[in-house]
């Protein structure tokens, strides 16, 4: 049979969606040496399939886990060499801050990526703003301590929603106005200074300016970083489209190309049986779309090729009995010469002589005939 042209496919073990992503999908986890610790701290892989929502809380939760990871690490220096060596009122602070942290990793790993974050921005506000209180009482000099409050801000907006750093950036806002008027104590330099409404609207400006210009800028790039996200996905869903119709496509040239070889038997069938050969079957393959009509079709030629037999048996057994009374007349009665026809005729014949000889009548020799003339049965 003449094969059908197949639609060229791209099987390559690298497909559209990986080139784009550019990380494993489906499940898979990728190979890093950090696997170790993305197994205990970050979500699961999401499925090829995973919408632009659960593959987004993937990368930032991945994101999440690794600044985790730093923060652990870097948290736990300054705990043995600063706390546990320079200045022990730290050691509370810092052990806490331990302690958050792996809270967050457990909700990470979960999939509560926002709630990681949460944490992971509280743990740095009041990790900063609780630094203050090794410094008691505050002077002019440990001032600059309130705009490394931006550092959150960063965090926040990177590892949440954008629109956090707002949230941030009010309560650092609320945080150095409470400290700049009455939430630590001061030495007498600095009290004297901040009475002075020109000088406290002057350390109020410098880090509140910071925070809002900060929050801003942050703002604006990660809502650029989200765009760029979605066009990717956008991508990603579009080659995800390609590839399921090229898949169809493919699947549909298989099914025709079956169907045609199915219907190319199913005729061949059909023609054999038409020019007399009965024993014709279609072939019943594993997987045939059109089994149930070969099916039926060999079902048919099978009673047809019975029901042919049949008939010819009793033409056999017709002739028989029509040339049984010819001779029995020609004979008058008498013994009859017979060829053997393998029908119940046959036995007939036999009593038929039987009955003559035992009535007296003397029977011809080679009254059967093992051969017939030329035209009688065959």
């Amino acid at each position: 049979m003449n094969s059908i042209e197949q639609p060229q496919v791209n099987n390559d073990p690298v497909s559209t969606i990986s080139l784009i992503e550019r990380h494993p999908i489906a499940g898979k986890e990728p190979r890093s040496w950090l696997g170790w610790w993305h197994r205990i701290a970050a979500p699961p892989v999401p499925a090829e399939t995973a919408s632009l929502k659960e593959r987004e809380a993937w990368r930032r939760g991945r994101y999440i886990s690794n600044t985790l990871l730093a923060m652990i690490f870097a948290v736990t220096l300054v705990t043995i060499f600063v706390g546990g060596i320079a200045n022990h009122a730290l050691l509370p602070n810092l052990i806490g801050t331990i302690v958050f942290l792996a809270i967050a990793c457990f909700f990470n790993r979960r999939g509560r990526v926002i709630v990681s974050g949460i944490i992971v921005v509280l743990v740095l506000d009041v990790s900063i703003g609780g630094a203050n209180l090794a410094f008691t009482p505050l002077d002019a000099f440990n001032l600059p301590l309130l705009d490394v409050l931006v550092l959150p801000a960063l965090f926040a907006a990177s590892l949440l929603p954008a629109y956090f750093v707002f949230f941030d950036m009010t309560l650092h806002i609320i945080f150095i106005v409470c400290v700049l008027t009455f939430l630590f104590p001061k030495d007498a330099a600095l009290i004297a200074l901040l009475h002075n409404p020109g000088h406290l609207a002057d350390g109020l400006a410098k880090p509140i300016v910071i925070q809002i210009v900060t929050a801003v800028i942050a703002y604006t790039w990660m809502r650029s970083v989200t765009s760029s996200v979605e066009r990717a996905d956008r991508a990603t869903s579009i080659a995800l489209l390609e590839r399921n119709v090229s898949e169809q496509a493919q699947h549909e040239a298989e099914q025709k190309h079956l169907l045609e070889n199915e219907i190319k038997d199913i005729i061949q069938v059909h023609t054999q049986v038409a020019n007399g050969n009965y024993d014709a079957r279609v072939p019943l393959r594993k997987g045939n779309i059109l089994w149930p009509v070969a099916g039926s079709l060999n079902n048919l030629v099978a009673r047809f090729q019975s029901l042919l037999k049949e008939t010819r048996r009793l033409q056999r057994l017709d002739d028989a009995a029509a040339h049984f009374f010819h001779a029995r007349n020609q004979a008058q009665n008498g013994p009859i010469a017979w060829q053997q026809t393998g029908t119940s005729i046959d036995r007939l014949v036999q009593q038929h002589n039987m009955f003559t000889r035992t009535s007296g009548q003397q029977m011809p020799e080679q009254l059967f005939i093992d051969k017939a003339p030329k035209g009688d049965f065959s």
